[in-house]
């Protein structure tokens, strides 16, 4: 069986440079699986550390500047005259006159957090000029440099290894699994009527089964596949470029992850198998696509890939597997349809209450909550399950099982809890929270009070209940107190949290006047740094203001000597 010949798209080679005067080794690449999106760009190593020199891949102008607590950290952005943009995030800091401008205008704003758009002329860029040092903030899980080659008019990121980086990289992908799914009530795997999944093994790029025998199928059949890549020089896992399935002469799937952006980006929750990931941290991307799966990364696929065979004879499938630079595996195997029977109806589910479509919105209410779900949300039809439990030590009223975690949803739901009766002194104090299968505190989903409900949007079917938050959040100060002698000090730092309803703002003041504080959420690190102020020498003082998404407060006050 002969694959189609591999040809990537034709992208300019030597318009810009690396970012980093250091070898390029890739953490992560373009396309690459990650939790609810794909991966935009590339993830530069940096050699275990922070503060290299990060340099602008060709001239241009700075066209945006973003500071986050979580995502891209401290983010740059520069748009380039063949109309494409560079972006450079999770900076440790931003240099010269971007320097410049970022302090002046968090003073102005009194925060820091913040998105601005610089006039084309405001901030001029030459190639290989130094606008940054590299770092670790936000939410990046190590020291490294995410790099992002845009479309500049669309915004819609383009893979950075089609425009001739230089990377070494002559390994074959790694297969790891098959993954077969039964598409229709009457479907069978083997005498299943659940997905089977079926480890391979091969090498040097060739895969197969462990046994030779074709597998046995009923009805309408979907496939998946478990697949990773490597690079020269590191142990990283990275993603494919294209997924090719073929049955017999015949292409029914194929893939490619040239670009894609980021309002479809969440769609990988169809692309992938959200359960299997979700139970077994296992990213198994299938070959077949659900109504409601808008991704432009696909090709060619033939009935949506769903493969119906008429006949008892036995079929060669092949997946043909690519990396960006051309390096091919292939996996092998046969299936073959078995005579037709009887089966059993599907049994209703115990907790259904609703069947929801995802070509409409869909509404559900209970006696105690409201569940709103846009057009558009569900992936593909769905019986919707639902039921109250009992409530937890910690929750003001029931718990609520809102159909299953496994089953993903492409935006968010609105979601209404009725507040118990009794509860109204503490109705300035309540959130929503997702909860573990134990009932302990998962995550904080805020909540806004309407009436006698208290209601949130979430992106996440689970467990949700109400519980109250009346604890300010905490402060512990690393190298200050009352009547300290900070002249041999860098910085003023404490670290800071809130283990229920979330941090909401935090404010330091020196002498009345605002100060600039930064904050690593991983680190739950908060600072003022002495270098980026002009502090006198003498008495002053300092007060740092701490507030939660409940409005709870908590206020550090101390006099200290520069």
């Amino acid at each position: 069986m002969q694959a189609n010949a591999f040809s990537a798209p034709t992208y300019p080679k030597d318009y810009f440079s690396t970012p980093l005067d250091i070898p390029l080794y890739l953490a992560g690449n373009f396309g690459e699986l990650r939790t609810n999106h794909f991966h935009a760009g590339l993830d530069i190593k940096t050699q275990g550390k922070e503060g290299l020199p990060v340099f602008a891949a060709a001239e241009g102008y700075v066209s945006r500047i973003k500071i986050g607590l979580g995502g891209y950290g401290k983010a740059l952005y520069i748009d380039h005259p063949n109309g494409y943009t560079t972006v450079y995030a999770h900076l440790q800091a931003y240099e010269g006159a971007i320097a410049d401008y970022v302090k002046k205008v968090q003073f102005e704003k009194e925060s820091f957090t913040l998105e601005v758009f610089p006039q084309p002329g405001e901030l001029p860029i030459s190639k290989r000029q130094l606008v940054a040092l590299s770092g670790n903030t936000g939410g990046s899980g190590g020291p490294h440099l995410h790099f992002e080659i845009r479309e500049t008019e669309s915004e819609i990121p383009v893979n950075p290894l089609l425009f001739g980086f230089p990377i070494r990289d002559n390994i074959k992908p790694i297969i790891r699994r098959v993954a077969l799914y039964p598409l229709a009530d009457s479907s069978r795997i083997g005498h299943i009527a659940t997905p089977k999944f079926m480890e391979v093994e091969g090498t040097n790029g060739r895969y197969h089964l462990k046994k030779d025998a074709p597998v046995e199928i009923k009805g309408a059949l979907g496939l998946g596949l478990e697949v990773i890549d490597k690079m020269n020089g590191t142990s990283n896992r990275n993603g494919v470029y294209s997924i090719e399935l073929r049955c017999d002469d015949r292409r029914i799937y194929y893939h490619e992850m040239e670009k894609i952006s980021f309002a479809e980006s969440r769609y990988i929750n169809s692309h992938a198998d959200y359960r299997e990931k979700i139970l077994r941290s296992r990213w198994v991307q299938k070959s077949f696509l659900q109504p409601n799966n808008q991704l432009s990364i696909y090709r060619e696929v033939a009935e949506n890939g769903r493969l119906e065979l008429n006949d008892d004879q036995p079929h060669q499938l092949q997946y043909i597997v690519k990396d960006v630079y051309g390096n091919t595996s292939t996996l092998d195997f046969k299936v073959r349809q078995v005579q037709k029977g009887a089966h059993p109806a599907a049994k209703t589910p115990e907790h259904l209450v609703a069947r929801f479509r995802f070509d409409r919105e869909n509404l559900y209410q209970g006696e105690n909550i409201k569940v709103n779900l846009p057009k558009g949300l569900l992936y593909d039809h769905l019986n919707f399950e639902y039921r109250q439990g009992a409530p937890t030590p910690n929750s003001l009223g029931p718990v609520h099982h809102v159909h299953h975690r496994t089953v993903a949803l492409q935006g968010y739901l609105r979601l209404a809890l009725r507040l118990p009766p009794g509860s109204e002194a503490q109705r300035n104090k309540v959130f929503i929270a997702q909860l573990k299968s134990d009932g302990s505190f998962r995550s904080a989903a805020g909540g806004q009070l309407e009436g006698d409900y208290l209601v949130t949007e979430t992106k996440y079917f689970g467990r949700y209940a109400i519980l109250v938050d009346s604890m300010a959040p905490s402060l512990v100060p690393v190298n200050i107190r009352q009547g300290a002698n900070l002249s041999g000090q860098k910085t003023i730092a404490f670290e800071i949290h809130d283990a229920r309803s979330g941090l909401a703002s935090f404010d330091g003041y020196i002498d009345g006047q605002w100060v600039l504080m930064e904050y690593d959420r991983k680190t739950r690190r908060l600072q003022f740094d002495f270098e980026a102020h002009e502090i006198s020498s003498g008495p002053h003082t300092f007060e740092l203001r701490l507030t939660d998404n409940c409005n709870n407060e908590r206020t550090f006050r101390a006099e200290f000597v520069r």
